[in-house]
Parts: structure tokens; C-alpha cells; sequence
């Protein structure tokens, strides 16, 4: 008896993994997890570690920066972006004081 329990509990459990694989993203950024509702179901992008993306990544993932805006989840895609271009800004900066020495 103990093995079918073990069986039912296994696909209960299985199932309810597709389902939120299948229905959410699960975005993984600088202050923690977020479950976001996908736009469609499908099961690309089920986890999305967005902690080092920029802008040309975004525009990789535009179903999730869709589903991400549907879920007014903006400072997910808005803080990345920033800090891109804040990067960059340095990068440049330090680029001029070393053609200036």
C-alpha cells in the first residue's frame, strides 16, 4: 500500500509542477524570487535568472519582459537596465581619464 501512496503523491506532485512550469515564470533577481504569470502557456522560460541580464538579453526575453510588464513587475526589467547603462557610463569614463594621463 505504502508504494501506491508513494506513486499518487509522485504524480500530485509532478503534476503540480507542469502546471506552474507550464503558467509561470519563476524570476530570479537581486532581491529574491518572483512568480510571474506567463502570457501564454508554454513551458520556455519556466526560470529566468535575471540578475545579469542588459538591454540586448531583454530583447532576447521579450515574452518575459511582456509578462513581467502585464504583472505591473517593472523594477524586475527597469534596475537591470540602469545599471547597464550605469556600467557603461563608468567604463567610458574610465576610458577618457586614461587617454587624459
Amino acid at each position: 500500500m505504502h508504494r501506491l501512496s508513494y506513486l499518487l503523491l509522485g504524480a500530485i506532485l509532478g503534476g503540480g509542477a507542469m502546471f506552474c512550469a507550464q503558467n509561470y515564470h519563476v524570476v530570479r533577481s537581486d532581491d529574491g524570487y518572483h512568480a510571474v504569470p506567463k502570457v501564454s502557456a508554454t513551458f520556455d522560460e519556466a526560470y529566468v535568472d535575471v540578475r545579469g541580464f542588459d538591454v540586448e538579453d531583454w530583447a532576447n526575453h521579450r515574452a518575459l519582459a511582456v509578462a513581467i510588464v502585464k504583472a505591473e513587475q517593472d523594477h524586475l526589467i527597469q534596475e537591470p537596465a540602469v545599471e547597464t547603462v550605469r556600467r557603461r557610463w563608468r567604463d567610458t569614463i574610465e576610458k577618457l581619464k586614461e587617454i587624459g594621463q
